[in-house]
Order: structure tokens, then C-alpha cells, then sequence
């Protein structure tokens, strides 16, 4: 199975598509939020903010350590 990570993840699109991706593959999700990325049936997640150049740092070793397959790059403000 796929490993797909989903940036933006908490909310609008990037909840929906987590959503959906999720019936079929392994979704992970990044968000700045941990309390929305909760709610969701992800994988795992990664609390960061991509605007932060050490967040940056965290979801690279998670990208690492998750053997992301698949990046759907949502986040935005």
C-alpha cells in the first residue's frame, strides 16, 4: 500500500482528500493543529507549520521515517 502525505490536512480541501484517500491507502496527514488531525483516520500525522524553517526539520525526518510515497501539497494560508 501507498504511503500518501497530505500538507494542510486539518481542514477544507486537505481534510477531504485525506478523507478520501484514506478508503485506499495510507494517509498522513500535516497540519498545524493536532486537535483537527485527531478527528481524522490518518495514518499518522505531523504537527507543524511550514512557514517555520525548524518545522521544516520535523516533517523532514517524518517524511524519512514514514516512506512517503505520495506528497499532495495543500497547505496554504
Amino acid at each position: 500500500m501507498k504511503n500518501v502525505l497530505v500538507t494542510g490536512a486539518s481542514k477544507g480541501i486537505g481534510k477531504v482528500i485525506s478523507e478520501e484517500l484514506s478508503k485506499n491507502y495510507s494517509v498522513y496527514g500535516v497540519a498545524r493543529s493536532e486537535g483537527l488531525l485527531n478527528n481524522l483516520p490518518l495514518k499518522s500525522y505531523c504537527v507543524c507549520d511550514l512557514s517555520k524553517k525548524d518545522d521544516l526539520n520535523i516533517l523532514k525526518n517524518f517524511i524519512k521515517e514514514k516512506n512517503i510515497d505520495i506528497l499532495i501539497n495543500n497547505a496554504g494560508e
